[in-house]
Parts: C-alpha cells; structure tokens; sequence
C-alpha cells in the first residue's frame, strides 16, 4: 500500500481589515508584500488589468484572485437578507446600485463557515475588497512525489460534525487537470484522505 502525502500550500492566512476603498493609499492593499504568496498580482493591478470603464450611477466591488480566477469559488451578493446577485466571479467588477450589502465568500458548503463582509457602497466609488480569508490548494503525491487524484474532505478542527466540503485533488501531469482553490476563513483544518 502506497504512503500518501499531503503538500499543502497555503496561499495566504488572513489579511486585517474589510472593504477598503480604492483611494485608500495607507491600506494593506498598496503594500506589494502582503501578496507575495499569491498566484496573481496584488488588488490593484487585478483592478487595473481588468480595464473596465465604471458605470453611470453605479458602484464597482472588486474582489481580488489569490490563484486563477476560474479555480476559485463564486461568491453571493445579500442586501437586507436577501439575495441580490449570485456566482459572482473573483478577479471580476461586479456593478451594483448604491447601498449597503453583505458579501458571502468561500469555498464552505454551510454559509455560516464562509467569509461575511460588510460592504456599503456608494454611486461611482470603487470598494476592492481586502480578503479576510485565506486560498488553499491541496496536492496529494505518493512517495515518487507523483501526483494523484484522490478524493479528500476537509474539516475545521473544532468541529468535526460539519463537513466544509470534499474535492479530488489532481493529476497534475494530465491534459487539463487543474487544482482548485479553497478560500476558507482562518482557522485550523484537518484535511482526510478518503
């Protein structure tokens, strides 16, 4: 029987902070450093990169990629409890009127496990929001350092009742095999191989 090891790569802990506002020269989100564990370039040059023109009497929230985009998690738009816009893209503007909402981010299966930011926005201003979650990829290797796809699940520590969710890890070396993403809140997590 082959010995499986785990790799895991943590692409970023946790960041401090909420929404920020693009304008915000003193915020996190200027410092080149607090990103260099990230796939894809710091916020601002995401939202530079992406060159979209704003909308008239709409505001624009931006929620950076920390790998591919298309390898991480969708997430919700609520106003008032209510859901508004729903798979919206990271690394993507996302227009909306002006108003307060509260945006669910995360790769958890129960909403209460995923990221809430609280965001009010303002028509013509632009709120990139400053992650408070962390990326996660699982590679599963044998002891030839090959990788496998195998499947796995992943739990927090602390609460082994509730299953954050379970993917298949991937054969890298295969034509179009990609590795997925986990945005997770921080916290501690056991990952079980299956």
């Amino acid at each position: 029987m082959k010995r499986i090891f785990f790799i895991l790569i943590i692409l970023l802990t946790a960041l401090t902070g909420n929404a920020l506002s693009q304008n915000q020269q003193t915020s996190n989100l200027c410092l080149e450093e607090n990103y260099s564990t990230w796939y894809t370039p710091e916020p601002m040059r995401q939202l530079e990169e992406e060159g979209i023109d704003d909308q008239l009497g709409m505001g624009r929230i931006f929620v950076p990629a920390m790998s591919d985009p298309g390898l991480e998690p969708a997430y919700t738009i609520y106003q008032n409890g209510k859901l508004v816009k729903d798979a919206c893209p990271v690394g993507q503007s996302i227009f909306m009127d002006p108003g307060s909402y509260i945006l669910e981010i995360g790769s958890a299966i129960a909403s209460a496990q995923k990221a809430k930011i609280n965001v009010t926005l303002k028509a013509g201003q632009t709120r990139i929001i400053e992650p408070t979650w962390g990326g996660l990829i699982v590679k599963i290797i044998d002891e030839n350092r090959d990788f496998l796809r195998e499947p796995y699940e992943i739990y927090a520590i602390n609460d082994y009742n509730n299953s954050i969710g379970s993917k298949y890890s991937a054969e890298e070396n295969e034509p179009g095999e990609k590795q997925e993403t986990w945005l997770l809140i921080p916290g501690i997590y056991k990952i079980i191989k299956y």
